[in-house]
């Protein structure tokens, strides 16, 4: 399944005109065209999992998520902000992208892993460069 198959054009904003990190969330919650009352709801959660530590991951990319009752299906929303945004991310730069996830709750975990984020090509031409499906060398710096 491709990542673009859980997005709708009207859950991106390319000009996102919050200013901090609350209204960030606010603004992408609402990208999702839910009710009032599923938006109060993802908001709190989305607090609460800003308050086990921030979904800026560095690299100007914030990915809040959180997974509830007020969807049935896994929904995306992008937004992004030209200016950055103080999201208390990791590398403690400004974040400019932000890609909100909202997940059914299910039995079954769902993890993304960095090498599974990584694009099929990206591996295929590693698989050709080393001639396995081991990781890249590491540097010595």
């Amino acid at each position: 399944m491709q990542l673009r198959e859980f997005f709708s054009e009207d859950a991106v904003n390319l000009q996102l005109t919050s200013t901090t990190k609350d209204e960030v969330l606010k603004e992408l919650i609402g990208l999702l065209k839910l009710d009032d009352k599923a938006d109060a709801t993802l908001y709190k959660m989305l607090r609460r999992r800003e308050t086990l530590g921030s979904t800026g991951i560095g690299q100007g990319i914030a990915i809040p998520h959180c997974r509830s009752l007020v969807v049935n299906r896994l929904r995306v929303a992008f937004g992004r902000k030209l200016e950055g945004i103080d999201f208390k991310a990791i590398d403690d730069r400004p974040v400019h992208y932000f890609f909100l996830i909202v997940a059914p709750r299910s039995r079954s975990p769902i993890s993304i892993s960095p090498s599974s984020a990584r694009s099929p090509s990206s591996r295929r031409s590693r698989m050709c460069r080393t001639g396995s499906r081991s990781s890249p060398p590491r540097s010595n710096s």
